[in-house]
């Protein structure tokens, strides 16, 4: 038991359904990381077409997203009592290593655990307006890929 959270991955085409296991595991796993407990979240495989759409109309930037979070006011889920962090959109065309790697890749290389750490930050409040903004957030994600399940 991952601290008591709950993560649902929903996948919008059957060519992601093979990716919805490992995305739940390892959001359970960074979640705990982070110290969470008693949290939810929602994350849905998504294709570039609607990642172009989401960024689009969301972000008002007219290209396709690798990974849009979207916050939830914190309020408790009515049935289970969860806090309920929010939502990502993952799109796995963006994912070029579906296995948990170490930091000791280049920094440039896109694995599951830096798209999830990156999003669950998001949730979690946590962004890269700013320089030192950028710098704690990056220290976390690092942190989290080096962190062996």
């Amino acid at each position: 038991m991952r601290g008591n959270n709950s993560v649902s991955v929903i996948s919008f085409g059957k060519r992601f359904r093979d990716h919805e296991a490992p995305v739940k595991k390892r959001a359970l796993f960074i979640l705990k990381e982070l110290g969470q407990k008693n949290v939810a979240v929602d994350i849905y495989l998504a294709g570039d077409a609607l990642m172009h759409r989401l960024n689009r109309i969301f972000r008002g930037k007219n290209k396709v997203a690798n990974i849009l979070s979207f916050e939830e006011p914190p309020i408790p889920h009515p049935e289970s009592k969860k806090k309920v962090l929010g939502e990502i959109y993952l799109n796995p065309g963006f994912v070029k290593d579906w296995i948990p790697a170490r930091f000791h890749a280049r920094p440039t290389v896109f694995t599951l655990d830096r798209f999830l750490a990156h999003g669950i930050l998001h949730l979690l409040g946590f962004g890269h307006k700013t320089k030192n903004a950028r710098i704690r957030m990056e220290k976390l994600e690092k942190r989290i890929m080096n962190s062996s399940s």
